[in-house]
């Protein structure tokens, strides 16, 4: 586990990490991440290069807007905003295509077809003679047990 760096070391990066920020905001460019970040400093760990970030704002020197897994930096002293980072496009997912062709109009009319030729197939199955027997009273379909051909 990476242990936290020296007050010396910590208050360099913090500054740095000002410096940096506010140089993307002169820039018009978007805030580091905290990616960014590890890879300037040659650090394993994101969270550290986050908490460079969070010190900034909790001394007031940046104002952070978070949002659309991004962050906005707001930079008090100068009053300068990073960029607004562009949204990425959505690679469309397996399921995502699979409704597309799922609700494409050749399939609703497929399944239009199956379920027209299904119901004609259920009513020829399902066609029950529903006359009562002769003998007893009692439908056939109910549990009459005579032999039609015999009432």
């Amino acid at each position: 586990m990476p242990s936290k760096p020296s007050g010396a070391l910590f208050e360099a990066r913090v500054a740095e990490t000002y410096s940096l920020i506010c140089a993307a905001a002169a820039a018009g460019e978007k805030c580091p991440t905290d990616q960014d970040l590890a890879d300037h400093f040659n650090i394993t760990t994101i969270s550290q290069a986050s908490l460079y970030v969070n010190t900034l704002a909790k001394r007031g020197q940046i104002v952070i807007n978070r949002g659309n897994r991004c962050r906005v930096v707001s930079i008090m002293e100068t009053g300068q905003t990073t960029a607004v980072p562009p949204r990425k496009q959505r690679s469309s997912s397996p399921r995502a295509a699979a409704n597309f062709i799922l609700n494409s109009p050749e399939m609703q009319a497929h399944r239009s077809a199956l379920r027209e030729g299904e119901a004609a197939r259920l009513a020829a199955l399902v066609t029950v003679d529903r006359t009562p027997c002769g003998v007893c009273g009692v439908r056939g379909d109910i549990g009459c047990k005579h032999n039609r051909g015999n009432a």
